[in-house]
């Protein structure tokens, strides 16, 4: 009666029973799918879910494919996705109360040219409502978005003007621009002090646009504001004139202008 198996025995046979008790587990928790089930990547199955919601995908059909849950996440402390959640509140906590500078997703820049010279003065306007209203008739002069406080940022390099000869020697006429099938249906709208620019090149910057508009700016009236949109408005500018002379004038001179490429189509924006 005093014999026995050695504790050292019983304790390994247990261990070895207890990791097979958990391997049986780990099996029995794998998605269970065909020897020749395809595994797709995250992309694709996330293309599957999205094609196929809910119970519009047979369970016999949903079989047929897999994507491999099983392999583990990265680890090692050197990989810099490792610690992404970690820099990314860090960067989150650093962020003070002061006003962000404008960035590429801000529908639009502004520009104040000042009378004294050629120094410009730069803002971004968030503005919903004017890219609603001009992407409901991108062909029709846009109407002159309201105007709110502006975010600015002063540019003090020189802006060097284009001449008016070479404006001059590179423009399309009226009729010039109409041969154009997309402008077949040009028409420069009723004056005001509202210019409407289209058809601007995708590196056409508010510098550009100052070159050729600032020459019109007078030195006791209220600086000429430029705006040029961006995002899904790109390729458009409102440039604000303290006169409609100075606005007909500067339609007169700088409408066809082949800027970078493209021939610059000038509107009189439409009044609210």
């Amino acid at each position: 009666s005093g014999l026995g198996a050695a504790p050292e025995a019983t304790q390994d046979r247990l261990h070895a029973i207890q990791e097979k008790i958990e391997e049986r587990q780990r099996i029995l928790a794998l998605p269970q799918r065909f020897a020749g089930s395809k595994q797709l990547s995250r992309r694709e199955m996330e293309i599957e879910n999205a094609l196929f919601q809910g119970t519009d995908r047979h369970s016999f059909l949903r079989a047929l494919y897999h994507q491999d849950d099983t392999q583990k996440k990265v680890t090692d402390e050197k990989d810099p996705m490792v610690h992404l959640e970690s820099v990314y509140q860090e960067l989150l906590s650093k962020k003070g109360p002061e006003e962000v500078q404008p960035t590429k997703s801000d529908p639009c820049s502004c520009l104040s040219l000042v009378p004294q010279g050629p120094v410009a003065e730069e803002s971004s306007l968030p503005d919903q409502k004017e890219q609603a209203e001009q992407g409901r008739s991108p062909s029709l002069p846009a109407a002159w978005p309201p105007q709110s406080p502006p975010r600015s940022v002063i540019i003090k390099e020189p802006v060097e003007f284009v001449p008016e000869e070479e404006i001059c020697k590179n423009r399309l006429s009226e009729e010039e621009l109409r041969n154009i099938p997309r402008f077949s249906s040009y028409h420069p709208g009723e004056p005001n002090k509202v210019l409407y620019l289209k058809n601007l090149g995708p590196r056409v910057t508010v510098k550009d646009l100052v070159s050729l508009f600032a020459r019109f700016q007078k030195e006791d009236s209220p600086p000429i504001q430029f705006r040029l949109l961006s995002g899904r408005m790109r390729g458009q500018a409102f440039i604000t004139f303290p006169d409609v002379q100075s606005a007909q004038d500067a339609m007169l001179l700088v409408n066809g202008y082949n800027l970078q490429g493209k021939p610059l189509v000038i509107e009189f924006g439409k009044s609210k």
